[in-house]
This record gives C-alpha cells, sequence and structure tokens, in this order.
C-alpha cells in the first residue's frame, strides 16, 4: 500500500472517534432566565413562548441574509430557494471557469446543502410556518458563490470550508427523532454561525488586501474563520453533555479499533523514516538557533537568524569605478589576504565627506564575492554601519551591545560557525556580557582555527566619542593576544589612529589607510561623470568651449576642495542650478564649510534677532538636542509654549504669540533650522556636529556665554560711538541709526544663541511636568501630552545619569547636583503635584493620558501596556529616579515636610504604595463618576491591575509590552481589594449599582479581546456581563448603563429593542434636564439611540427600516458630533439597498451646523473618517447610491465640505491624502468628471515634502498618465507629459537613493521607454539594477528571491519578455526551496501541537499516545481536531495572484502581465479576456485599466522551470551560467552605448 493510500485509509478510521470535550462558551444564544431541560429518552412538545423565543432568533438570522444581498452585486434574496437552485449556479460558475478540479468541491457542496435541508426540518419541525431555516443558508451559501464567481479556486478553498462545517452540521441529523427545545436551540446556532461564516466570507472580498491573503491561506486560513468554526466545536460539546448516551451508542470505538489504528501508524512512520530524518534534521537547526539567540541575548523569540542589517551600505555604492584602488592597494591585500602580526586589524580614516562609507560598500562586496567562490578557504563578512544623525537614546554599552549581537548573529549564518559557537559555550553563559561571548565563541574557541574560514568584521562610522568603546577595545585586544584567530577586522572613522592607539599598551600603531591620499582618481571620475550630466554643458555649438569648461571645474574642484565630497557635491549643485555663477561658485568652492556657515548663522542671528526671538531659537536648540524625537514643525510649536508653563506659578498659564514655526523656518529667518522628512532639524549639520559650535551657557544657568570672544562692553560701545559722533554729522549719525545697533551689540551679552549642556535634560523634563500638571490648551494635547506622559522618566534619568535612558545602573550618578538650583527647585514642586493632585495624575496616569477621542475604544481595547508603565508601574526604575531627586536638597526644597517626599527619601519598603495612593484613590473614585466614559473605566481598571501586580509581586507576569491575561478569579481578586482601597466611601445602593454596572461593561468589552488560551479555558465570558448587568438592576432597577450593557448582550432583537427604549425614554425624560446639559452626556445618548436604529435591522417587522431612521434621526437631533454609528447606520442601509434612505440620512449630516469655529462638521467628519488607511467601503457605497438615484451632487459636497474643513498641514498629512485621492477616485468614476478628477489627484503633490507620501502620490498618477501618453498623438500627450516631468523633478528631489524606491523607478523607466528615451530609462534603473545585480553575488541566499523577482520587474516594463521569465523561473525555483523550508517548519510546529494526543475509549481507559514522543513524528490527522488547521504545501509556493479571480500560481504560466502598472497586476487569460470586454473588476490595490499595455507568458511546464541546474538562467531553451546572464543585462541595459 502507498502511502497516499494509507494516509486515507488511517483517515477513514480514525472518522469514527468521539470528539474530545470541549467548554461550551462565549457564542450561546442568550434564551431568558428560565432553565432550559432535556431528556435523553426524546423530546418535548414546543411550548407557544419557545416558539415565539425561536422565532426572533432566527428572524435576526434572516434579516442578516437579506443583508448580504446588499454586499453582492446583482444578488437577491429567494424564498424559494432549494438545492438545484444552487447547485445550478454552481454548474454556471463552472463551467465559465472552465474548472475541472473542482469536481471534488461540488460533491462536498452537494452534501452540504443535504445536510442543511435536513438539520433546517429539525428546527422547521416545530415552526414550519415561521421560517424556512434551510432556505435562509441556501441563501447565504449561493451570494457567496456569485460573490466570488470570478476567483478561480474559489470551489476548492469553499471545499475545505464546508467539509468542516460538516463535521459539526451532520451530527445533528442523527437526532431527528430525538429532538427537545434545547437541542433545537443547539441546531439554530449552529444555522446561524454557518451564516456569519457566510456573510464573514463576503466582507472579505471587500477588504483592502485581502483578496490575496484569501487566496493565499484559503478561507481556512483566516483567524475568525477559525473562531466561528470553534464557536461550532464548543456548541457540539454542548449537544453533546446534553445527549451522551445517545451520541454513546451511535459513536462507538473499541480498544481493538485503537490497536489497529496504532498498528496502521506504525507502518506509516516506517514508510516515512527517511523523510522524518531530514525534517529532524531542520528542527535541531532550528533548536540550535533559537540556543544561540538567547545566548548572545537577542531580545526576541524564535528559531530564525535575524536578517543582516538594513542594507544602507548598498546604496553607498557608486555605479562608477571608484574604489577599485582598493584591490592594488598593499596594506588592503595584507589584511584580506595575509596572516601574521599586522594582519588583523585595518582602518581607512578620512575626514567628512571623504566617502568611507562608499569604499567600506566596496570592500563589503567583494569580500562577499570572495566569499561565494569555489576555494578551499571559506569566508565570512558580518558589518555594521554606524549613522550618528538620528535620535538614538540608547547608552553607549547599549550600543555596543546592539553591535556585538548584529555581527555575532551575522556570523551565524554559517552553519559551522554556528555549531561550534553554541558547542564552546555550552550552558555556561548566564551572565557573561558581549565580550566574554566573544572570547569563548570566537577568540578562544579552538574548532574555528581548524575550519579554514576567515572571518571579516566591517565596522563603518567610529565616532570621535567612541560608541564601541565598551565592545571593540576588549575584542581588538584579545585579537591581538590569539594570532590564530580567523577574525579579521576592519574599521573606518574620522581620527582612528587615536583609537587604536589604545588597543596595545605601547600604543604600537596599525595600518591606517589615508583615504585622502589615494581617492584622487576617484574624485575625478566623480567630477567628470557629474559634469557630463549637466545640459549646459551637453549641447554647445562648440564643443571645445564646453570640454575648456569642464577642465576648469575640474581642475578648480580638485585642487580647492580636498577630495571631500561633500563641497564638490554642493559646489556642482549649484554650478548645475546657475551656470552664470560659474566663477564665483569656484572661487568659493573650497571655501565653504557647512560647520563654517553655521557659526557665521548664529553670529548673523545674534546681531540681528531680539532678545525674545533668541529665547525662542534657543528652546528650538533644545528640543533638538535633547528630545527624545524629531518633532514636525506643529508639534514643536506645541513644545515651546511649555516654557511659559515652567516659568509662570498659575495653573493656567498665558501663552506667548508666536508665528507659524513652519513659516519661519521655510523663510530662512532662523537661519540655523530647517525641516527635512517633515521635522525639524539643524540645516547641513548633524546633532553632534552642531553640539560642537554652539556656544554653551556658563553653568549658573544664565545666558552669558564663557566660550564666546565676541562678547562687547559697555565700555567699548561708548569708546567706538564718542569716536563717531566727532568724525560723523550728527544728521549723518542718526540716519544710519548706529545708536540702535550698538544697543543690539551690547544686548548680545544678556541674549544670545546657545545651547546649555549642563542643564538641558533637566529643562526638558521640567516641560513634560509643566505639560502635565497645568492645564493644557489644544495646541499642546496630543502629540506634544503623549511626548511628556512617555519620555519624562528618560529626561529625569538623564538629568542625573551620564547615559540614556535603560541603563540600570543607579549607582554612577551625580550630575543633578551641577544643575541650576531654581531649576531643581521647580521640577521638586512639579513632581510632588504629578503624584498628587487629581489633575496631574489623571494627565499622566489615567484616562487623559491615553487620549481617547472614542467613547467606544479605549486605547488599551488590544490588551497594550503604555510605555510609560514599565518604568513608573512595573519596574522599580521610576521610585529610583524620584529617590534621587527627592533626596536633593534644592529639590526637596519647597517640598521637605511632605509626608510621600519623606516616605520615597528614605527609600521605605512602602514607597511604591505611598507614591500611588493618591492615584488609586482619585482614579478609582473617577471609576464611579456618573459621566465617566467606557473608555477611561477600561484605562482606570488596567491601571489598577497592574498596580497590583506590582504590589503582589506578579509584575513579572506581563510579557513585554502587553497586560497579563485576565481571568474572572484575578478580576474578582482585584475588585476586593480595590473596595479595601474605597474603604471610606460609603457604598449606598446607588454606589454598589454604578459599581456593578461599570464591572458589567468592563466584563462585555474584555470578552471579545482575551486572548484564545484564556477564551479556551477561565475565561470571561458575555453571560457574566449579562449577570453583573442585571444584578446592578436588581439594586437599581433606574441604572440606565446597566441597561444598555444588557441591551448589548442579549440574542433577541426584540428584547434588546425594549431594554434601549426604556433607557432613551429615562435619558430623554425631566429628571435628565439637568444630565443632557452636558455635552458628553448628550454624546451618550446619540450612542444609544444609534445602537437602538441598528437593532431595528434585525427585526422581521417591515416598518422595521422606519424605525431604524427615527432613531437614527432623533440620535442627530440630540448631538449633532460624529459617532461612529454614522458609517454603520450607511453600511446597514447600503445593505439593504436603501439608497434614498441613505440620501435622507446624508442630509440630516449635511445640514448639521458647526458646534464650534474651526471644527469638523458632522457630514465631513462622515467622510475623514471613512476613507482613513485607505479604506473604500464608504466611497463605494457612496457611489453606487450616487449611480442607483442618478445623483452625484451631495457625494460631491460631502467631499468637498471634508476637504475644505481639513487643511493640509503637518497635523495631518495621511488623512488628508487619503481624503483627497478618495475624493478624485470618486470623480473619474462620475460621467463627464474625469478631467476633473485627475486634477483633484494631482493635488496629492502637494505633501510632496514627505517622500512616503510622494511615493505614493506617484504610484497613484502614473499608471493613470503613461498609457494617455502612449496612445495620444505628441500633441495631446504633451500635458501628461509635463506632468510626469515635474513629478520626476519632485522624485529626484526628495530621493537620494534610487535603489531603494523601486515603484518609483520602474513607473519612470515605463514612462521613458514608452516615450522612447532610451537614455534616460537606462539612467534611472542603473542604481537599482546595480543593487540587485550585486544583490545575487553575495553571501546572502535569502535576498535572491526578491533580487530575482524585482529584476523581472524592471525587465516586464521594459517589454523585455525574455529576461522577464528567465528572472522570474529563476525567484521560482528560490521560492520552491523557501518555501518547502517554511512549509517543513509549519508542519512541524502543527504536529508539536498536536504530539501525544491521547484518545478515550467507551470505558474512561486511556489509550497509548498514537505515535511516542520518543518517535518525533506526531500524529498527524489528530490535528485536525485540535484546532489548528493542517499546513498544505501550495500555500507556501504561490508567487503571484490573479488581480481578478484570485487564482495563484506558483510558476508563470498562461498569464497576463500589466506593463503601465510595475509589472504588478497578473491576470489569468478567462480574467484578461473578460476584463478587456469590460465584465469583471480587479481588485482595488492597483488602477489598471483596459487602455494599460500587457503581454502574455504561455502555458509552461512547472517541471521545465524546475530541471535548470543551480546556478544557471534559462533563456528561451538556452541555459547559461548566472554570471554570464548578469554580465548580459548589465551590457544591454547599463551600458549607456549600447
Amino acid at each position: 500500500m502507498n502511502s497516499f493510500a494509507l494516509s486515507l485509509s488511517l483517515s477513514l478510521s480514525l472518522s469514527a472517534k468521539p470528539q474530545p470535550p470541549l467548554q461550551y462558551h462565549n457564542r450561546q444564544f442568550v434564551m431568558g432566565n428560565e432553565s432550559l431541560q432535556s431528556t435523553a429518552q426524546g423530546h418535548t412538545l414546543w411550548s407557544g413562548e419557545e416558539e415565539d423565543e425561536l422565532r426572533q432568533i432566527w428572524q435576526g438570522v434572516v434579516s442578516r441574509v437579506h443583508s448580504m444581498a446588499g454586499n453582492v452585486e446583482g444578488a437577491n434574496f429567494d424564498p424559494n430557494l432549494d438545492i438545484n437552485g444552487v447547485l445550478e449556479l454552481v454548474n454556471r460558475t463552472r463551467a465559465a471557469g472552465k474548472e475541472s478540479s473542482s469536481s471534488g468541491a461540488v460533491g462536498v457542496i452537494h452534501k452540504t446543502l443535504n445536510c442543511i435541508q435536513i438539520v433546517g426540518g429539525l428546527v422547521a419541525d416545530a415552526a414550519s410556518n415561521v421560517f424556512g431555516a434551510a432556505n435562509a443558508c441556501f441563501n447565504a451559501l449561493n451570494f457567496v458563490i456569485q460573490a466570488y464567481q470570478n476567483y478561480q479556486g474559489i470551489f476548492q478553498s469553499l471545499e475545505g470550508l464546508l467539509e468542516k462545517c460538516l463535521q459539526f452540521l451532520q451530527r445533528l441529523s442523527f437526532y431527528e427523532n430525538k429532538m427537545d427545545s434545547t437541542l433545537r436551540k443547539v441546531v439554530c446556532s449552529h444555522l446561524a454561525l454557518f451564516v456569519e461564516i457566510c456573510e464573514y466570507i463576503i466582507s472579505l472580498r471587500g477588504k483592502r488586501n485581502r483578496v490575496k491573503a484569501f487566496v493565499k491561506t484559503t478561507f481556512l486560513g483566516d483567524s475568525h474563520v477559525q473562531e466561528l468554526l470553534e464557536n461550532m466545536k464548543n456548541l457540539n460539546e454542548h449537544e453533546h453533555g446534553i445527549v451522551n448516551a445517545q451520541t454513546f451508542n451511535q459513536v462507538k470505538i473499541t480498544g481493538e479499533v485503537v490497536k489497529s489504528v496504532n498498528q496502521k501508524f506504525d507502518l506509516f512512520a516506517g514508510f516515512q523514516k527517511e523523510e522524518r530524518a531530514e525534517q529532524k534534521a531542520e528542527k535541531e537547526q532550528r533548536k540550535l538557533v533559537a540556543k544561540f539567540l538567547t545566548i548572545v541575548g537577542y531580545d526576541r523569540d524564535g528559531d530564525e537568524l535575524p536578517r543582516e542589517p538594513t542594507r544602507t551600505w548598498q546604496s553607498s555604492i557608486s555605479l562608477l569605478p571608484m574604489g577599485d584602488w582598493i584591490k592594488d592597494n598593499a596594506q588592503f591585500r595584507k589584511w584580506a589576504d595575509g596572516n601574521g602580526p599586522g594582519s588583523y586589524i585595518l582602518g581607512l580614516e578620512g575626514g567628512t565627506g571623504s566617502g568611507k562609507t562608499a569604499l567600506a560598500a566596496g570592500i563589503i562586496k567583494l569580500l562577499q564575492r570572495r566569499g561565494t567562490g569555489d576555494t578551499k578557504s571559506r569566508s565570512s563578512v558580518a558589518y555594521y554601519i554606524y549613522k550618528a544623525d538620528y535620535k538614538n537614546t540608547d547608552s553607549d554599552d547599549q550600543i555596543a551591545n546592539i553591535v556585538s549581537r548584529s555581527l555575532l548573529c551575522q556570523l551565524a549564518n554559517d552553519t559551522a560557525f554556528l555549531k561550534s559557537a553554541v558547542a564552546a559555550v555550552g550552558d555556561k553563559s548566564k551572565g557573561w556580557d558581549q565580550s566574554d561571548l566573544w572570547t569563548e565563541m570566537v577568540l578562544e574557541n579552538k574548532d574555528l582555527t581548524t575550519m579554514s574560514s576567515t572571518y571579516f568584521l566591517v565596522i563603518d562610522g567610529l565616532a570621535e566619542d567612541d560608541q564601541f568603546k565598551p565592545f571593540l577595545l576588549p575584542l581588538l585586544r584579545r585579537l591581538m593576544q590569539n594570532p590564530t584567530c580567523p577574525v579579521k577586522v576592519l574599521l573606518t572613522g574620522k581620527r582612528l589612529s587615536s583609537f587604536l592607539g589604545l588597543i596595545t599598551d605601547n600604543g604600537a600603531a596599525f595600518p591606517v589607510i589615508q583615504i585622502s591620499r589615494a581617492n584622487s582618481d576617484d574624485v575625478k571620475l566623480f567630477i567628470k561623470d557629474r559634469l557630463d550630466q549637466m545640459d549646459f554643458l551637453k549641447n554647445q555649438e562648440k564643443p571645445e568651449v564646453a570640454e575648456r569648461v569642464k577642465k576648469t571645474i575640474l581642475e578648480t574642484l580638485q585642487r580647492t576642495t580636498d577630495g571631500n565630497y561633500t563641497k564638490i557635491k554642493q559646489a556642482l549643485d549649484k554650478i548645475n542650478d546657475s551656470p552664470e555663477q560659474l566663477s564665483q561658485i569656484l572661487q568659493e568652492a573650497g571655501t565653504a564649510d557647512a560647520s563654517q556657515d553655521f557659526e557665521k548663522n548664529i553670529e548673523r542671528l545674534n546681531h540681528t534677532m531680539t532678545p525674545n526671538s533668541i529665547t525662542y531659537i534657543n528652546e528650538v536648540i533644545l528640543w533638538i538636542l535633547k528630545g527624545r524625537a524629531w518633532f514636525q514643525p506643529h508639534v514643536l510649536e506645541g513644545a515651546l509654549k511649555l516654557k511659559d508653563r515652567v516659568d509662570c506659578d498659575d495653573e493656567r498659564p498665558p501663552e506667548s504669540s508666536l508665528s507659524l514655526l513652519r513659516h519661519i523656518i521655510v523663510t530662512d529667518k532662523y537661519l540655523i533650522f530647517d525641516i527635512n522628512e517633515g521635522s525639524v532639524k539643524f540645516k547641513t549639520l548633524s546633532v553632534s556636529e552642531a553640539e560642537k559650535k554652539l556656544p554653551n551657557t556658563n553653568t549658573s544657568g544664565s545666558s552669558t556665554s564663557l566660550n564666546s570672544t565676541s562678547n562687547i562692553d559697555r565700555a567699548e560701545v561708548d569708546i567706538v560711538r564718542h569716536y563717531l559722533t566727532t568724525v560723523c554729522p550728527s544728521y549723518l549719525y542718526a540716519k544710519l541709526g548706529f545708536d540702535a545697533f550698538f544697543e543690539a551689540k551690547r544686548s548680545r551679552n544678556a541674549h544670545y544663541v546657545c545651547q546649555d549642556p549642563d542643564n538641558g535634560e533637566l529643562l526638558i523634563a521640567l516641560r513634560c511636568l509643566a505639560c502635565l500638571v497645568k492645564q493644557r490648551s489644544v495646541k499642546i494635547e496630543g502629540e506634544v501630552h503623549g511626548y511628556a506622559v512617555g519620555s519624562l522618566y528618560s529626561h529625569l534619568y538623564s538629568a542625573e545619569f551620564d547615559s540614556a535612558e535603560g541603563d540600570t545602573d543607579f549607582e554612577r550618578g551625580g550630575r543633578l547636583t551641577s544643575a541650576n538650583y531654581e531649576y531643581r527647585r521647580k521640577a521638586g514642586v512639579l513632581l510632588l503635584k504629578l503624584f498628587t493632585e487629581e489633575y496631574a495624575i489623571k494627565s499622566f496616569l489615567g484616562p487623559l493620558s491615553f487620549f481617547d477621542e472614542n467613547e467606544h475604544e479605549s486605547s488599551l481595547a488590544g490588551l497594550v501596556v503604555p510605555s510609560h508603565w514599565s518604568e513608573w508601574i512595573l519596574s522599580d526604575n521610576g521610585i529610583k529616579v524620584l529617590q534621587i531627586f527627592f533626596r536633593d536638597r534644592a529639590v526637596s526644597d519647597n517640598i521637605k515636610d511632605a509626608a510621600m517626599v519623606k516616605e520615597i527619601a528614605k527609600s521605605g519598603a512602602d514607597a511604591f504604595e505611598v507614591l500611588f495612593e493618591p492615584a488609586i484613590k482619585v482614579l478609582g473614585t473617577r471609576l464611579l463618576e456618573e459621566n465617566a466614559s467606557n473608555a477611561e473605566v477600561e484605562n482606570i481598571f488596567f491601571f489598577l491591575l497592574a498596580v497590583r501586580a506590582k504590589l503582589d509581586g506578579s509584575a513579572e507576569k506581563f510579557p513585554e509590552g502587553y497586560l497579563c491575561d485576565i481571568d474572572l478569579e484575578r478580576l474578582q481578586q482585584l475588585e476586593s481589594w480595590f473596595r479595601g482601597k474605597l474603604g471610606d466611601l460609603r457604598f449606598d445602593d446607588v454606589l454598589e449599582s454604578t459599581w456593578e454596572a461599570r464591572f458589567a461593561s468592563l466584563v462585555h468589552r474584555l470578552a471579545p479581546i482575551q486572548t484564545k488560551s484564556l477564551r479556551k479555558g477561565r475565561g470571561i465570558k458575555l453571560s457574566d456581563a449579562e449577570a453583573r448587568a442585571r444584578k446592578a438592576l436588581e439594586i437599581n432597577p433606574t441604572n440606565w448603563r446597566a441597561s444598555y450593557t444588557l441591551a448589548q448582550v442579549v440574542a433577541l432583537p426584540s428584547q434588546s429593542i425594549q431594554i434601549l427604549e426604556s433607557v432613551v425614554s429615562l435619558l430623554s425624560g425631566p429628571d435628565y434636564k439637568g444630565w443632557r446639559e452636558e455635552q458628553g452626556n448628550r454624546m451618550r445618548l446619540a450612542e444609544v439611540l444609534f445602537t437602538l436604529g441598528e437593532r431595528c435591522f434585525a427585526l422581521s417587522e417591515p416598518d422595521r427600516f422606519e424605525k431604524a431612521t427615527d432613531a437614527y434621526f432623533r440620535g442627530l437631533d440630540i448631538d449633532k458630533t460624529y459617532h461612529p454609528g454614522y458609517l454603520k447606520a450607511v453600511s446597514l442601509y447600503a445593505g439593504e439597498k436603501l439608497w434614498t434612505r441613505i440620501v435622507d440620512f446624508l442630509d440630516r449630516l449635511v445640514n448639521s451646523n458647526l458646534t464650534a469655529k474651526g471644527s469638523i462638521s458632522p457630514g465631513a467628519r462622515l467622510i475623514i473618517e471613512g476613507v482613513k488607511d485607505g479604506d473604500e467601503v464608504l466611497s463605494q457605497q457612496l457611489i453606487n447610491t450616487a449611480k442607483n438615484l442618478g445623483n452625484w451632487d451631495l457625494l460631491n459636497h460631502l467631499f468637498k465640505l471634508a476637504m475644505a474643513q481639513l487643511p493640509v498641514d503637518d497635523n495631518n498629512p495621511m488623512t488628508a491624502y487619503w481624503l483627497r485621492r478618495m475624493y478624485g477616485r470618486v470623480l473619474m468614476k462620475e460621467p463627464n468628471r474625469e478631467s476633473e478628477g485627475l486634477e483633484v489627484l494631482w493635488g496629492l503633490t502637494k505633501l510632496s515634502q514627505y517622500s512616503w507620501l510622494l511615493e505614493m502620490t506617484i504610484e497613484e498618477l502614473m499608471p493613470i498618465y503613461t498609457p494617455r501618453i502612449r496612445k495620444a498623438s505628441p500633441e495631446s500627450a504633451q500635458p501628461y507629459a509635463s506632468k510626469v516631468e515635474d513629478l520626476y523633478k519632485l522624485f529626484t528631489a526628495a530621493s537620494s537613493d534610487m535603489a531603494s524606491s523601486k515603484i518609483p523607478v520602474l513607473y519612470f523607466a515605463r514612462y521613458f521607454l514608452v516615450s522612447e528615451d532610451l537614455s534616460r530609462a537606462k539612467e534611472v534603473v542603473q542604481k537599482m539594477l546595480t543593487v540587485y545585480l550585486d544583490m545575487l553575488s553575495d553571501d546572502d541566499p535569502s535576498n535572491d528571491y526578491w533580487a530575482f523577482w524585482v529584476l523581472g520587474e524592471l525587465f516586464a516594463v521594459s517589454r523585455d519578455k525574455i529576461n522577464t521569465v528567465a528572472a522570474w523561473d529563476a525567484a521560482v525555483a528560490v521560492n520552491k526551496g523557501n518555501g518547502e523550508k517554511a512549509f517543513q517548519k509549519a508542519l512541524d510546529d502543527w504536529a508539536d501541537k498536536s504530539k501525544n494526543k491521547v484518545i478515550s475509549n467507551p470505558e474512561g481507559d486511556t489509550a497509548k499516545s498514537v505515535v511516542s514522543a520518543e518517535d518525533g513524528q506526531a500524529e498527524r490527522e489528530a490535528g485536525e481536531d485540535s484546532g489548528s488547521e493542517k499546513p498544505k504545501l501550495e500555500d507556501y509556493l504561490g508567487i503571484i495572484w490573479c488581480g481578478s479571480c484570485g487564482l495563484r500560481w506558483n510558476h508563470l504560466s498562461d498569464v497576463w502581465v500589466c506593463m503601465d502598472n510595475y509589472a504588478n497586476v497578473h491576470l489569468h487569460d478567462k480574467c484578461y479576456q473578460a476584463f478587456m470586454r469590460g465584465e469583471t473588476l480587479l481588485d482595488n490595490n492597483h488602477y489598471c485599466i483596459t487602455d494599460h499595455e500587457f503581454f502574455y507568458i504561455e502555458e509552461r511546464d512547472i517541471e521545465k522551470v524546475f530541471s535548470v541546474p543551480v546556478g544557471y538562467v534559462r533563456i528561451g531553451e538556452e541555459e547559461i551560467t548566472l554570471e554570464e546572464w548578469k554580465d548580459r543585462i548589465r551590457k544591454q541595459y547599463l551600458d549607456l552605448s549600447s
């Protein structure tokens, strides 16, 4: 018997085993308070009440099916639909799609329909005149098939899903004559879940980027589908408990069967022994990697090595043959190839702009190529490119650890090194630092010396402050002591000689190559290449003149710039922009220095700015130097206002009136600042460079410079004034304004541009404290508030310790005592207020710190711990910092008598509890207040949970960044503890009911977001929320919050509506008139009304839509503020195709007045929220409304309103982008408005200062412009070509690295080819092509697939079909290997979960495991019952998907490729033909139209693709080596003369 037949027989023999016990929970339908009874002998007759109850449940389901029809084009509910009707659609779809492979799926569909008909009949027996259960399910499945009828593979995907459903539904048919009321409700719940699954699957098609996910993993791969199926399984367990006796009689498994099964599996294991050996080897490798990662302290879980660092070095590689001289350099050759003293360490030294990183990148590339040769000696390269100009809060030790771990992980990609390193360390690494690891793994690892391998380490960017000292010095010293160690180190930096002199005791020198002395040819090559690209030197009538100009420029720049590429590039850029100023540019080229210009600008500011302006400039400097993040102008504006709050003692301090920072910087008023990538930074200099040039204040904190040589005394001014008044006529003296000039000079002493290094960290901490403690304005809410919350600890820590946050050594401080006394005194007052005053507590620890704009969602809904909790609550770090501050004499000056300060200062055992006691009471009291929102309640609960965990020592249970699981027991313990903390609060009936209502709401919100493991076990269920709500109402029947929660958890629509109407009646009555005067409460009443309207859709009454509309309009009358219910209302109307009601609803929104000046109206807010993140659901619903009613006016008005009320500024660039993009797309679909739509889309370029948005804009516009240029006459194409040229200018100005901007490069290459400008097409792709070709030569196989694929895209847009196929075939071959490995890992993981699965026999004895744990082969089939789907190989081999039907290819065959969409739209031939006829639509991921140009790849045999030998590429029918193919590509695409 072959393995397939054996597997099949085993599967069949196992199908009779009983389901393992499961807990029934979560999705149960609440039937009321009565107890449901059943018997094993039969069923009782239905009572009228039970029949009404069942009718109500099912009416909601049928209503749901009706709504599904509105989401499928052309679908209508058919009350007479039967099995034959569904099968007829199946056959039509199969015929149209020619899916011969779907016959098995059709059989499963037929079997499912039959089962549904039987099961539906079980319910309808007692209610046959009420509804047709089977008919509703038939319609739901019919809608799924209609929705996906253009998707190939739909039947295969449905097959797996329906087989899973059948496992649960078929059991129910056994009880045809044994039904009681309880079992009928279980059956009803099963069918309702089936409908919900169908509804969800339909929704996948409308979601952005979900279609590909569906095709890739099938429906069963979706996590929500798995949850719904698990709910079916839970219902089966409930049914199992009800009819256990019948089930036992139906399903019998004897000991003989178990024995037989075990024997068959033993036989099967023998057949698979060889395959398991390979699998075991791979598993051992993964275990080895996991152990290695643990040893080196890499902060990650898993068994895969991290990828090498971001390939920033590749962007530094020149396309020119620059740096080739290094190959022949004697020092380099001795280092790379030699042995013995002097061959282990090499330095590359050069100043700023000398090309160190570019040369290091070339060396990395050279060494990686050496590692791929067929020599006996192998080499591996690990590298680290350090960039100092970014916000880094890591200490020097942390930076060193990051570098060390990165290098070790890169070396571990060599399996021999990995095994040797792990073996060398063993289990001894506990408590070791990185230096110890290098000693054991590398320097003293004798195994490495026998491997004939060389390990190269390249570290670029050693700064003068030597961040790498903690790691590098010990490593290099030990390397020198071990001449047999096969490690070689290359370092680059500005001044390496002094650093390398520290390695040995005698300061012996190591070889250092001075780049500026060796790269003269490179400099010449660089200048000549740039000159050849300058237009004004290309088309001269007298070429000899152009050559003379080039020679002059070349010789001048070589002579004056000292090989500084930065200076050369600046000069060449100026020459290209202003050739008429050539002489002046060349004259200044050698003297131009960014740091000198920076200093000159500082002096200019000192002499021209007012004292207020200089104060403002110094504040900007403070935030750039000491801030933990880069700030956009609008955020920094808010941060700058915090200085006034520190200086003012008022709780609501006035704010200075400042001009818009963006305008000031853009107009260059402040000279030394610039806006780069949307953030405020220093112009031309990095932070570290600017720090060296900025003068300091003195240590007292005043504004007098000790370092400036330009201070001017009053006596000096008087001398000059006396001289001028003597020799100069008085009228001329006054006319020239000398007195004002002298006054400005004298004020220089008190106000000048400077930094304050001694107080900088404390000053930012003071601003954070002022933000949190004092009343905030709108300007400093949001991001400024968030920064203050998240960064306060870091600044307090760094005010004392000479290292950044995260270094937890609290013994090396001392900086605080040298800070300004007054600043420290203010810090003490504000710190005490932070933990004792209500506003500050809420601002820092409570709901205010989480920016909850939405009543319905808290920021902790995903159980995410706010970052500042890690320091202040879940660890002792915050307490330790406060102890240091409160012990300082200046800090405690005004607060030393406070009990909290005394307790914390003396490090009392109760310090933590004392610190948070006020917060517990403040936030706990807030929890019981009437106007606290649900989001506030949830946030307060999690705060209490975290504090309690710290107090009882369980804080370590909180995973990194996430809150721990919450079960019912933990919740009850927390409640008991919290009530104790509120002991002085008297709980009357009102408060007691409020307490229960709050926790009912909390439980309601917790139930859906718990982890899967909790939901299976001790988790909180919706029934718990119902019980708490009912208890609250027993205590206080008028508790509207309890009623509202109850209405949300009961299942019967009519019951829910009845409760909601009573809540509305109560809150609308005279007793709540004062309550309704608060705007927040009006929002809550509107929320209740919108929930009521939503529930009305689930009714079956004819007037249900009128009832829903009435509720919605009443809600709008109560409160006009935007509410998420608006989107839901439009969606429900659209589902029922109630287009007129949508218009009526939108009219109400549009006619709502703005609530405050500058606020956004409800209609505009609906559009803005509806298009966020590129979501097209709302816009498509509104387009359908406009099409069906033939009126686009309202839609246009809404979008114009939204665009007018949402300014395009730094505060919301992404939202502004989505809004404008969506409106442009809407207009292009409206008849006769296409040109207007295109103009709106062009407006996206207004956001081009953000490079990522510019790339998205290019991706949006180029698929529209390029085909128009290609198809139009030259005259008609000119306007579009002009737009593309403008886009290209924006792109080249913004992008310094075309290799990383793949999509724009491909689009522009396509445009140049269409325009027949081949030279520009080659120019634009050169960098990217070079980088990806080089990827195929390095020693990192993980990037080969991506390199081949991108190359194929480039060839595709170039109409180069033969090389497209060659590249993508190579990618297919690589993907096969990667996919098989990923599949095997997934299969092993799946098997591990199923290992040792126990089968219980009827007598209750436990049978042995089907396959022993020692064997290592888990029981595959047992996994089918574990809830996780067995992986399938085909799910890991797909490379492209059809943009229409979703068909997945694992190689290129019978596919059309769109060249105008950078080869990223692929269509199956059938879909392509239908697309060209306008009969099918593509997914929304890419704009693709019939005017686009496609090419066709014929049907091809996959075996032929896989038959190409490794290292070869097939070009047509010819097989050539990879290197030969790459040479051909370089000649064809990089040679400008070819």
